[in-house]
């Protein structure tokens, strides 16, 4: 079977950790449910610090049993610690270039 996104969900910007002036972490979700039965949440942190700007960073989580796009999947409470394959992951970066994810839109639960 070829590992593939069948759905997904998009939730934009949920939180940004203000520090002082215009310096702060910006945080977006977007979940993608593998047709293996895995939701995996991806966070995209962009760092906000004037000249010293580190651009952006991706984690990714598996969120926990028994939870489906539907749920707050920007709570990190739900996530499951194991780490995510690497193949996974990988269908996921191409799942979210190729679709052009704009990170900023939220999104209902949307078959692919």
């Amino acid at each position: 079977m070829e590992l593939k996104v069948i759905k997904y969900r998009n939730i934009g910007s949920v939180e940004d950790n203000y520090v002082e002036d215009d310096y702060w972490d910006e945080h977006k979700y977007c979940g993608v449910e593998l047709n293996n039965g895995k939701i995996i949440v991806v966070v995209f942190t962009s760092n906000h610090f004037g000249e010293d700007c580190k651009g952006g960073d991706w984690s990714y989580r598996y969120l926990g049993y028994d939870r489906t796009l539907n749920d707050s999947i920007e709570k990190g409470f739900l996530w499951l610690g194991d780490e995510v394959d690497k193949e996974e992951e990988k269908i996921v970066n191409e799942f979210c270039e190729e679709l052009e994810l704009e990170w900023e839109d939220e999104t209902d639960v949307e078959e692919v």
